[in-house]
């Protein structure tokens, strides 16, 4: 019996012994799950939260976009940049030949605020030839383009052309022309 009482013993201490493994074993799986494991399912939380918030932002932003293309696309044709001067220079062109001028242009200039300076002015000096009305048109035409425009110098010259009227009248004929220069500063020009 004595034996028996030894192996009951020597039982209930491995128990006893496994029993405290297990709550010492419990316990630091606890401590873990508490100290490292709920702080980084707090900080998942808090990143899938921050996904969605930027989700419904980018989403907002992108139909806000979407909604404001027309507006967007008629406020950029007010700016002339280095892509389109090509055909604001024909758009020069097209009031040359509505105001029955004859047009020549000189290379435009870019004036900069500051050597690396976006912000940027397009010097422009044209000459024109024909009636005094139609070079006064043609400036007025220029000064109402849609564009940010400065007209800074006009000069008008007149111009005395004789012309010969065939027979059978055969009688000299003067008429007068006129020159002008027009030197123009475009301030709403983008340079990208």
């Amino acid at each position: 019996m004595k034996e028996e009482n030894t192996n009951i013993k020597t039982g209930l201490w491995i128990t006893a012994f496994f029993d405290v493994l297990l709550i010492i074993f419990a316990g630091v799986l606890i401590y873990l799950v508490f100290s490292v494991k709920v702080p980084e399912a707090r900080s998942l939380a808090s990143d899938i939260s921050t996904a969605k918030s930027l989700e419904k932002s980018t989403s907002e932003i992108l139909q806000i976009t979407e909604n404001t293309k027309d507006s967007r696309a008629k406020l950029a044709s007010f700016f002339v940049s280095k892509e389109s001067i090509v055909s604001f220079i024909e758009e020069l062109e097209s009031l040359a030949k509505q105001a029955n001028v004859v047009l020549t242009m000189d290379t435009p200039l870019e004036e900069k605020e500051a050597p690396l300076s976006r912000q940027a002015s397009l010097r422009l000096n044209v000459k024109v030839n024909g009636q005094f009305s139609d070079v006064m048109y043609f400036v007025r035409l220029i000064e109402n383009l849609p564009y940010k425009i400065f007209v800074d110098r006009v000069v008008l010259t007149s111009l005395s052309i004789s012309t010969m009227v065939p027979l059978p009248l055969s009688k000299t004929v003067s008429k007068t022309s006129w020159a002008g220069s027009i030197s123009f500063r475009l301030d709403s020009y983008i340079n990208k």
